[in-house]
């Protein structure tokens, strides 16, 4: 029988390498690195191994291993939590399930979009889908957490009315990491869409400067929705949490904005997709906090 304990620092590890390979994504997507290798996937350029002299395919092909032992980590994840009595648990059996759909659909977009030569809605679907699956693997852990380490109740409870303005900027930060990737392909791989009728749609000036505008006016929701999280959150066990999260928000816009002036130049980009990706990694957990462990309704789930 495996052990609760080791369910949990299992599921902890799988989160840890999905939050890497979302990071390797990011940087993979900002540095424009995601065709280095051709449509090939298990070798670059015709070679077993990339050449070492040349980052964009040490990213790629990087990333491209990431995705392979995440397929088998995920599987894994999910037969030690079946393995144990967690089985019974209907919320830890649907977040497992869910995570192994996910990390499927992960895949299949990414071989899709090395196929296909990189186009913008697989590589739209493929950081979607790693982002949903990152998201999945926390709650899981978090529940995990509650039922292995957590025994008693919380003994500061926090109101259950932050719950949903948690859920509503965790849906702004994550919609608002999907329009960034998709903004920032669109301006990388103009010459990917010809030959497509998207091709007339973003030569327009008046398509990207708007997609920028909306971007903006999301990030401004998320400063202003993570300074009220914090305020709400600071006399609670989720203070230092609600804190970084806050101080990436901040440094995130930042970063965005002299990404923009720069015409989205890699090095900052790079960066911004890091802490972008660490912000709602800090609000998935927070989220699930709230909902797992404050939550006193859901401790027979």
């Amino acid at each position: 029988m495996v052990t609760k304990k080791f369910s949990f620092l299992f599921s902890l590890g799988a989160t840890i390498l999905t939050f890497l390979t979302l990071l390797l994504e990011s940087i993979r997507l900002s540095t424009n690195s995601s065709r280095a290798c051709k449509n090939l996937w298990l070798k670059c350029n015709g070679y077993s191994f990339p050449n070492s002299l040349n980052y964009h395919e040490m990213v790629e092909y990087s990333y491209r291993l990431f995705t392979i032992l995440l397929v088998a980590i995920i599987l894994v994840n999910f037969i030690v939590t079946f393995r144990n009595e967690y089985r019974k648990k209907t919320t830890l059996i649907t977040l497992g399930l869910l995570s192994l759909f996910l990390v499927l659909l992960q895949l299949v977009a990414g071989l899709l979009n090395v196929r296909l030569g990189n186009l913008l809605m697989f590589t739209t679907l493929e950081m979607a889908f790693n982002l949903s699956l990152l998201i999945c693997l926390i709650f899981f852990t978090i529940k995990l957490y509650k039922n292995t380490v957590r025994k008693s109740d919380d003994d500061n409870p926090i109101s259950g009315q932050i719950n949903l303005p948690a859920i509503e900027l965790f849906i702004c930060l994550y919609l608002n990491i999907i329009l960034g990737v998709f903004f920032k392909q669109v301006h990388l791989n103009k010459e990917n869409f010809r030959g497509y009728e998207l091709e007339h749609i973003f030569e327009k000036p008046l398509v990207p400067d708007l997609l920028h505008f909306i971007h903006s006016m999301i990030a401004i929701v998320i400063l202003l929705g993570s300074i009220y999280l914090f305020v709400v959150l600071r006399h609670t066990n989720l203070r230092i949490t609600s804190m970084l999260l806050l101080s990436f928000v901040v440094f995130d816009s930042l970063l965005s904005f002299i990404s923009y002036i720069n015409e989205l130049n890699a090095f900052f980009e790079s960066v911004h997709t890091i802490t972008s990706t660490i912000s709602i990694s800090l609000l998935g957990v927070i989220v699930a906090y709230l909902l797992f462990i404050n939550n006193p309704c859901n401790q027979r789930l």
